[in-house]
């Protein structure tokens, strides 16, 4: 009996020696697509009967309901309103959901929903630009290869045989800023704040701001709750919002931020899955083959280790 257990600690100890902190933020992200892959499509067919200011608002307040109770068990909620860190805290909630929600939500109605999975995929380019600038990240050759075959996907995909781009379009490529300067700020203070702090203070301090709009611009819709149908899709969406957030802080404590970026390519082949059987939208050919720019682009980008520049 204790030689079976003196070899099932050596199979443990053998484990986390195989999975190093490089491995495991990289797991960490690859879990995290799925999350990331349903999102546009389900909020995209949300926002045909919830106003997009509502909708964010709901979808920010039940991804507070995940890491608020883990942070009252484990008495750290005062860490909420911490002087220290609470600037950063407001700055990820404004930056990462409160704007973002507003141009991902508004662009959602204006452009279809494969448009809207795939036009994100032009976030590499601006981890990229803000990790090597503000982070100190390494940029190689074969990033700004990965970058120039994204780029080009994304181009595709915009262009469709046509050279206009409509306003959802726009408002579509704009977001991935908020989110990625609301990441750069999660890299500068997680391992002092700690992964739930971060994830409640953003849903709930957007959530508060997005309702507060929401009513100025008098679009709420609570009798839409007394309905199971439209009532679930919010809880649902807003759960998968927040353990998806949860899964990738999780992640950017371990690898860099461009390659955690990098590394959710494959998202929108379950965007474009989902799009076809939930919006009955099918891709066109340039979205497939700008799709196929973009996650070769990836695929070379999150295979160069996570290094700073000295």
């Amino acid at each position: 009996m204790r030689d079976n257990n003196k070899e099932n600690n050596t199979i443990i100890e053998h484990t986390k020696i195989m999975l190093s902190e490089e491995t495991i933020g990289v797991l960490l992200v690859l879990v995290s697509i799925f999350f990331f892959g349903l999102q546009p499509v389900l909020s995209k067919y949300a926002v045909g009967f919830i106003h997009p200011l509502f909708l964010g608002a709901l979808l920010a307040l039940v991804g507070s309901i995940v890491p608020v109770p883990i942070l009252l068990k484990k008495r750290e909620i005062n860490e909420l309103v911490s002087k220290k860190n609470l600037a950063y805290l407001l700055l990820i909630a404004i930056s990462g959901t409160v704007v973002t929600s507003i141009l991902f939500l508004v662009g959602a109605q204006l452009t279809s929903g494969i448009n809207a999975s795939l036009l994100l995929q032009a976030e590499p380019i601006y981890a990229t630009l803000l990790g090597f600038y503000i982070l100190k990240e390494q940029v190689t050759g074969k990033q700004v290869f990965a970058m120039f075959l994204i780029m080009s996907g994304v181009g595709v995909i915009v262009y469709g045989g046509t050279l206009s781009m409509n306003l959802g379009d726009i408002l579509i490529l704009l977001t991935p800023i908020g989110w990625q300067l609301a990441h750069v700020t999660v890299k500068t203070i997680v391992k002092q704040t700690g992964t739930y702090v971060i994830a409640a203070s953003r849903f709930l301090y957007a959530g508060i701001i997005l309702l507060m709009l929401s009513t100025i611009f008098g679009v709420n819709q609570f009798d839409l709750l007394s309905q199971p149908h439209y009532f679930g899709l919010i809880l649902f969406l807003g759960f998968m919002v927040a353990v998806g957030y949860i899964l990738w802080v999780e992640a950017l404590k371990r690898i860099s931020l461009m390659k955690a970026t990098t590394l959710i390519a494959p998202y929108p082949i379950i965007s474009v899955i989902s799009a076809w059987f939930i919006l009955s939208e099918l891709p066109s050919v340039f979205q497939i083959t700008g799709l196929v720019a973009v996650i070769i682009g990836m695929y070379i980008a999150g295979r160069i280790e996570s290094t700073r520049r000295d």
